[in-house]
């Protein structure tokens, strides 16, 4: 199997799953509305016969614009250049470990809504510290840098409580990277279901502990490992690949949606980035995005990362659909654009669009595609050169 269907795999199967799944339990049981009835089946079978379309017509767009040929470019790498990047990595991933600490900004343990006002909070607001390490990850390829730098990042993660997605970007970053062939063995497929099987447990013990919603003790560590338990983990993870619940959900709240659009209760999607609140407050919006609107007018929670999916944009309205049609092919030919400056490898660029599009932009998560075209410029300036 090749990597790239490896990879829209991952989604696509528990979207096509918890669908028949929940549509044969007549309601939501996983994913962030459980509970949520089915009242129209028939409305429920269109949207998860025309989600799983768009999830796999996106599939083909990315495959389709990373074909476009881009300016050719040779990599000029020198040993100072590559020095001066691998400290300005680890410094930051370090740096921003300090800043939390400090600030208790993005660390999941830290209860209450933490704000700050300080010169730091730009510069990791632009240079996103985890975006950095991926695109590092992918063109360093002194091991003994890379697993520093990756220390570092691991560490300053775990201390804020993200692992869990982290730890699968990191994974698929290395299949990327290090699979030449752009093919993955079925049985190495099946290792890789074991380990996850095996690891998963502990990951989110990892996760909760972290989050201090977790003691830590040999007790509570394996407790994560009996029945009821384990097979309530793995349920919740894959379900985190699946957004057919949220579809669901945000097409039968579609008008209260559009009214609440037109009313400029939530900022437009193109504008869910660092630029936020500025956006709001210059165009009269309140200070919410798309995600965080669902999280607190319909879910009832003050925050969460609702999955959109991409059927609910494409049904608001007509010029909606036209400027999220646009939106999504610019940043998907950006990335593929600026790759091209420090990584020569096609398959390695194409594959790294596509997990980037399936990861973020088939959620709904838009702030992404700033900070990895932020990212990408960083990076490439220590590497591109035209020839």
């Amino acid at each position: 199997m090749s990597l790239n269907k490896f990879m829209l795999s991952i989604f696509l199967l528990p979207c096509f799953i918890y669908g028949i799944v929940f549509y044969s339990m007549g309601e939501l049981t996983e994913g962030d509305f459980i509970g949520y009835l089915i009242d129209d089946y028939e409305f429920y079978i269109k949207v998860f016969i025309g989600e799983i379309i768009c999830i796999v017509l996106l599939y083909y767009l990315v495959l389709g614009i990373t074909k476009i040929r881009t300016p050719k470019l040779s990599l000029k790498e020198t040993r100072r250049k590559s020095l001066i990047l691998f400290w300005g990595v680890f410094i930051l991933q370090i740096s921003y470990f300090i800043y939390s600490y400090t600030t208790g900004v993005d660390v999941l343990s830290v209860k209450q809504d933490v704000q700050v006002n300080n010169p730091l909070k730009y510069i990791f607001t632009f240079l996103n510290p985890n975006v950095i390490f991926y695109l590092y990850f992918l063109k360093e390829e002194n091991k003994k840098r890379l697993f520093i730098v990756l220390c570092a990042f691991l560490f300053s993660n775990i201390f804020r409580g993200w692992i869990t997605g982290v730890a699968l970007q990191v994974f698929i970053l290395f299949l990327i990277k290090y699979l030449r062939t752009g093919y993955i063995k079925f049985k190495y497929i099946f290792i890789v279901i074991f380990l996850f099987f095996m690891m998963a447990p502990s990951l989110y013990f990892i996760k909760y502990a972290s989050r201090g919603h977790e003691i830590i003790t040999l007790e509570s560590y394996m407790s994560y490992y009996t029945a009821e338990r384990y097979s309530s983990i793995l349920s919740k993870i894959m379900a985190r690949f699946q957004h057919t619940s949220e579809t669901y959900v945000i097409l039968d709240k579609i008008e209260q949606i559009e009214t609440a659009r037109k009313e400029k209760e939530f900022v437009p999607f193109y504008a869910d980035n660092m630029v936020k609140k500025t956006f709001a407050s210059l165009f009269n919006y309140q200070p919410y995005t798309f995600n965080e609107y669902i999280a607190r007018k319909i879910d009832f929670r003050q925050s969460g990362n609702i999955h959109s999916g991409i059927l609910p944009w494409l049904s608001l309205s007509f010029g909606i659909s036209i400027i999220y049609l646009l939106f999504v092919c610019l940043s998907i030919f950006s990335w593929h654009f600026l790759l091209s400056f420090i990584q020569i490898d096609k398959r390695i660029v194409q594959s790294t669009v596509l997990w980037f599009s399936l990861f973020y932009i088939m959620p709904g998560w838009f702030f992404a595609v700033p900070q990895i075209i932020l990212g990408l410029i960083f990076i490439s300036l220590f590497y591109a050169k035209k020839a």
